[in-house]
């Protein structure tokens, strides 16, 4: 179940980043508008 679950997460990760570059989104902008999160992840 575990690994199924994974599996499951990286698949929508990946599909949420190609939907996100189609759209036009830079995802740099993403991590300097949340510098804390980005340093302590």
């Amino acid at each position: 179940m575990k690994k199924k679950v994974a599996c499951l997460t990286i698949v929508i990760l990946v599909l949420l980043s190609s939907v996100i570059r189609t759209f036009g989104l830079p995802e740099e902008d993403i991590y300097e508008t949340q510098p804390t999160t980005h340093l302590v992840g």
